[in-house]
């Protein structure tokens, strides 16, 4: 999680905190954890199985895979925090294992923790000045 730009500098109690709000989701073979055009309102952290970034570009709408993440992947790292619509879908290839934070938890909790507060309203006015919307919101693993 200490990829993530807004996470990385929270104090230990605030990220033990967040880390506590995740929950745990199951999502089974075939399914779409996301869906092109969906509003994005969590940050899911892959903790088991493959979920491929799949888009469709021609006539026969045949799936086209752009990434394949994995444990330890993180998904709308930032896209959440301002509710972005999703360019792609999400698509489970076999059970897959997520934890899940809402924006509804991280705002409830940003009413408490100042550090949270301040981190996150910086993360979002930089994604809402960027001149380019985010197509694709995750980080691999081994992302440095």
């Amino acid at each position: 999680m200490d990829k993530i730009s807004w996470f990385k500098n929270l104090s230990i109690p605030t990220k033990n905190e967040l880390i506590f709000m995740m929950e745990r989701e199951t999502h089974m073979d075939g399914s779409f954890l996301l869906n092109r055009g969906d509003k994005a309102e969590k940050l899911y952290l892959v903790q088991g199985g493959t979920i491929d970034n799949v888009t469709t570009f021609d006539r026969k709408r045949l799936p086209l895979i752009i990434e394949r993440l994995e444990r330890g992947a993180i998904l709308n790292s930032s896209s959440f925090l301002v509710n972005d619509e999703l360019d792609s879908d999400y698509k489970c290839n076999g059970k897959v294992s997520v934890f899940a934070l809402s924006l509804k938890k991280v705002k409830e909790l940003m009413k408490k923790r100042s550090d949270l507060y301040n981190h996150v309203t910086k993360e979002e006015h930089r994604v809402l000045s960027m001149q380019n919307e985010i197509a694709l919101d995750y980080i691999f693993p081994n992302d440095n």
